[in-house]
């Protein structure tokens, strides 16, 4: 498999005045301080454009973030960048709640998707067990080189 650039957007749960209580709860649960990850596609002046599974938005979707995005850790590492191929296959599959809590309670199904558990295939990885917080010590220590 080809290795590319691949950039993710970590959105934090604390120390942000956007972040609600579902994230912090989510960080909590995940072990973590994020509550969300992405994969950025474009990188515009008025907003990060991103892919990936979110639950406000009900599944695999596209979406923008503007003056969030200062409340974002942006890694770019080295992976198998899917996320195109994948994000056509899975549009507008739903968020899977269950999928989001295996990665604490392991003895949940791993079905559907959640935002670490698409993110992570999207980049090659088996995510159904890797927490938030996994995948942004992977990537951080895959960090492409500039």
């Amino acid at each position: 498999m080809k290795m590319a650039k691949v950039t993710l957007l970590f959105y934090r749960a604390f120390d942000n005045p956007h972040a609600t209580l579902l994230d912090k709860l989510v960080a909590w649960i995940d072990g973590g301080i994020h509550s969300h990850v992405e994969v950025v596609t474009n990188n515009a002046p008025w907003a990060l454009h991103t892919v990936g599974c979110h639950l406000m938005r009900g599944g695999v979707s596209a979406g923008d973030y503007t003056a969030e995005a200062d409340y974002c850790d942006i890694v770019t590492f080295d992976a198998v960048d899917n996320a195109h191929a994948l994000y056509l296959a899975t549009r507008g599959q739903g968020y899977s709640i269950l999928a989001a809590a295996a990665t604490r309670w392991h003895w949940l199904p791993t079905r559907g998707w959640a935002c670490n558990v698409w993110a992570a295939a999207a980049c090659g990885m088996d995510g159904r067990r890797l927490p938030i917080w996994k995948l942004f010590e992977i990537a951080c220590a895959s960090k492409a080189s500039a």
